[in-house]
């Protein structure tokens, strides 16, 4: 009878033989393979964090790759209505403590009165500053933004660069959550917050 250790082991094997196999599998095959194709990018990514000495995420290496293929980002931050931020930001949240990432939420609060250019100023402001892994949900009078992997300092900066290029009678408030250093009582605390900031304005 074959033994757990010995399973383990056999297991171990075949993992190591399949894994020296992908450099010269064929690359069609790996693209129609996810799981190949995941286990190639970690063995990437692994090389990258030992030479580089930081950690570096799927997302980054297929926009510096992008770059690379093509000289510049194909794509732009995604602009979704509003209505998917609630179920973008439970994904969000799900992958942040499961890979103990950061993210960045921000909630623009525009003035009501402001015109539709102004309002399309504002959108192009932001999506010049923000990647193609970065989200867009756009409301009447509320634009927010869901930036992964962005810590506090990261956020600061970026929002000094989208302030300069907007007027001051376009938004009338910016609140934003760093999860998890801003710390909330639970899990769910995100989604309360992103909901009490988007709460119908005052009349």
């Amino acid at each position: 009878m074959t033994s757990v250790t010995e399973s383990v082991k056999y297991v171990r094997a075949k993992d190591e033989e399949s894994d020296s196999a992908l450099s010269s599998m064929p690359t069609e095959k790996l693209c129609k393979t996810p799981p190949l194709a995941g286990r190639l990018a970690r063995r990437v990514l692994s090389q990258l964090e030992s030479e580089s000495g930081r950690r570096w995420t799927l997302e980054e290496l297929r926009d510096v790759l992008e770059v690379a293929a093509h000289g510049q980002a194909q794509s732009s931050a995604k602009i979704l209505e509003g209505r998917y931020l609630r179920r973008r930001l439970s994904e969000q949240v799900a992958l942040s403590e499961k890979y103990r990432d950061h993210f960045s939420l921000v909630v623009l609060t525009l003035h009501q009165t402001i015109e539709s250019a102004s309002y399309s100023h504002v959108v192009d402001a932001l999506g010049e500053e923000l990647r193609a892994s970065d989200m867009l949900f756009l409301y009447k009078s509320r634009i927010a933004a869901i930036l992964p992997r962005v810590r506090r300092a990261a956020l600061e900066t970026l929002l000094e660069r989208v302030e300069s290029k907007l007027a001051e009678a376009a938004v009338k408030d910016i609140a934003t959550l760093v999860h998890p250093e801003d710390q909330l009582p639970d899990r769910h605390g995100v989604l309360d917050w992103a909901e009490d900031q988007l709460r119908d304005l005052p009349a």
